[in-house]
């Protein structure tokens, strides 16, 4: 009985132990997780990112358009990139993205990714990475520009299908059956009117 006793007691000191130190973890790792996005220069990376996916995109849309219909495109693309650029502000994701990382990794793992960065390599991959993203996203309008026929002519024979499936679609409708009227309700019967007899037949 003492054996079970002193065991609950052992337990319940562990849990009060684990469940106060979960709060100092919490804490710990938001700072090291702030402290990596910093030095990982997070904020300049997503500026740089959305620049270049506006440049990407108005690049595609100067060479499939022309006109009007170029400028109209490049207005519309604008109101909607600085939609995006707004609600993708590092302010407004900053937060989730530190308690992601918050909670994805251990203390001792987000210290080791700081310390990875500040180190002489670290620094030399973050100096990089404006390089490797403009390199990257050459590549991916130049696949992207290469497939934008093949992508038309897939929109443009799935945009006729839906044609032809609509009159097939109307056609096949059942059409409502006449309803009869009833007996009490039927249509008057013709009345014939006999036809007048010539003048000649009346004189006889």
């Amino acid at each position: 009985m003492n054996k079970i006793i002193m065991f609950m007691m052992a337990f319940m000191a562990f849990v009060s132990v684990t469940i106060a130190a979960d709060p100092v973890d919490a804490t710990k790792n938001k700072e090291l997780a702030e402290k990596l996005m910093d030095t990982m220069k997070i904020s300049q990376t997503m500026t740089r990112s959305l620049d270049m996916m506006k440049k990407m995109q108005l690049d595609m849309m100067s060479k499939r358009l022309k006109g009007k219909d170029l400028q109209n495109m490049e207005e519309f693309n604008r109101s909607i990139m600085e939609l995006v650029s707004r609600e993708l502000s590092w302010e407004k994701l900053k937060g989730p993205f530190i308690n992601i990382y918050a909670e994805s990794f251990t203390t001792e793992e987000l210290d080791a990714m700081i310390k990875f960065y500040e180190s002489p390599i670290g620094k030399k991959l973050l100096d990089k990475q404006p390089e490797l993203q403009q390199k990257a996203m050459k590549l991916v309008q130049s696949i992207m520009m290469k497939l934008m026929p093949e992508m038309e002519k897939m929109a443009k024979d799935f945009a006729e299908k839906q044609q032809k499936a609509e009159p097939a679609k109307t056609a096949g409708t059942p059409v409502p059956a006449a309803t009869a009227a009833p007996a009490d309700k039927a249509a008057p019967a013709a009345v014939v009117i006999p036809a007048e007899k010539p003048a000649a037949e009346v004189a006889k």
